[in-house]
This record gives structure tokens, sequence and C-alpha cells, in this order.
């Protein structure tokens, strides 16, 4: 049973230091594409984009700008 639990709350926390590391490089460079945070990170660039789904509805970032050529801003 204690493995079971294990597992179940593994995924949530890789995917909360995923996020976190992604917010890290936001703001390391505003103008890093989802693409180059996949491969920064070795995940797909589909899971970058659910992160920074999540990033943008809990208001801490905001895309400036067009797909190519805008910048993510951190919201304080």
């Amino acid at each position: 049973i204690s493995s079971i639990e294990s597992s179940e709350k593994t995924p949530q926390k890789s995917s909360e230091k995923t996020t976190q590391k992604i917010f890290s490089l936001i703001k390391q460079n505003p103008k890093i594409s989802a693409e180059s945070i996949a491969k920064i990170l070795e995940i797909s660039s589909r899971a970058v984009e659910k992160h920074l789904s999540k990033l943008k509805q809990k208001n801490k970032l905001e895309r400036i700008g067009p797909d190519k050529g805008g910048y993510w801003e951190v919201v304080k």
C-alpha cells in the first residue's frame, strides 16, 4: 500500500519542481521559447506549454507580444 501512495505523490511533486524550473528559466531569460525550455529540461514542448498555462492561470506569468518576438513577464 505504501508504494502505491508514494507513487501517487511523486508526479505531483515532480510537476511542481518542473514548474519552478521553468519559472526560474523565464526569470533569467524572458525571451526564452517553450521549445528552448523543453530542450534544457529534457521534456516535451507540450509539457512545457501545460506548465506555462498553469503559471498564467495563477497570474504568475504574462505573455507580452506575439509567440515569435514576444517575451514573458513575471507578475509580482
